[in-house]
């Protein structure tokens, strides 16, 4: 890794390494660092991923645009041959809890989503395409892990029939959990741009609320549009169910080729269990 690392370096600054520290800080798609380089910061990806969305132009783009826009670190160098990556570190910690139930932080994040939704993408991400996708292209160990699948596909369909007539189309990032959202004393960040393409905003907002309360589901809806509306409160519901079936099937199938000390496979199970109750 550190032979990685160094590579990545010599390649942004063209000179010899002189790197005082390197801390992992995790990632279950990559291998994400702290280094100390030169006495500056920085933040460095090491691609592992077995998955990949974005094709290597098409995520450099976005990276570029998130950056010059201030949702995202500034972005010193991107290796197209390793998808690599090496940016400005920024001092700052995943949201609480309580703070993600904030209006402070509901504010901030509506505003920076706003910014990302309104640029525009090569990519189209279709998260009810992607599911189905996933699944029978691996339709043995599927079926046999989740047996009630089937099930799960069916509600898929009719959550697909109902929302289909109300698309709202914007440059998604399609993997805002908690852990790719960096919150400071004056702003936020959003990192990781690997999976993002044009898609329904509703994915976003719902992987975000995957995990508020109710009564801050209904501040994101608010502060994202501007007022309150039981359509979108409803849509965001069927949305719910969208993120957490596409979080299950990422997680199983990254489960035949887990180099990462998480039990995707028990993840999964926990995901799909919650879904075939709801």
């Amino acid at each position: 890794m550190n032979v990685a690392i160094n590579n990545l370096l010599f390649s942004a600054f063209h000179n010899k390494c002189d790197i005082s520290t390197i801390i992992p800080i995790g990632g279950l798609n990559n291998d994400n660092f702290k280094i100390t380089y030169n006495n500056f910061n920085y933040f460095v990806r090491i691609s592992s991923s077995s998955y990949i969305y974005n094709d290597i132009n098409e995520e450099t783009n976005i990276l570029k645009k998130a950056s010059d826009l201030n949702i995202s670190p500034s972005v010193i160098y991107f290796d197209s041959s390793t998808r690599n990556l090496l940016m400005d570190w920024i001092d700052g910690r995943m949201p609480t809890e309580k703070e993600s139930n904030s209006e402070t932080f509901i504010t901030l994040l509506t505003k920076k989503l706003k910014t990302l939704h309104s640029l525009t993408s090569t990519n189209v991400f279709n998260p009810f395409a992607e599911i189905r996708k996933i699944i029978f292209s691996n339709k043995d160990y599927f079926f046999n892990t989740v047996p009630y699948i089937l099930d799960l596909l069916k509600n898929l369909d009719i959550i697909e029939a109902h929302v289909k007539n109300s698309y709202m189309e914007g440059l998604c990032h399609n993997d805002l959990n908690p852990s790719n959202i960096l919150l400071t004393d004056k702003s936020l960040y959003i990192v990781d741009y690997e999976f993002a393409a044009r898609g329904d905003i509703f994915f976003d907002l719902a992987t975000i609320a995957w995990l508020l309360e109710d009564s801050s589901r209904k501040l994101l809806i608010k502060k994202y549009f501007g007022y309150y509306s039981e359509a979108y409160y409803d849509k965001l519901i069927k949305y719910i169910y969208v993120v957490k079936m596409y979080n299950g099937c990422w997680s199983l199938v990254k489960s035949l080729n887990n180099n990462k000390d998480y039990d995707f496979k028990t993840g999964a199970e926990v995901i799909f269990n919650e879904l075939s109750h709801s």
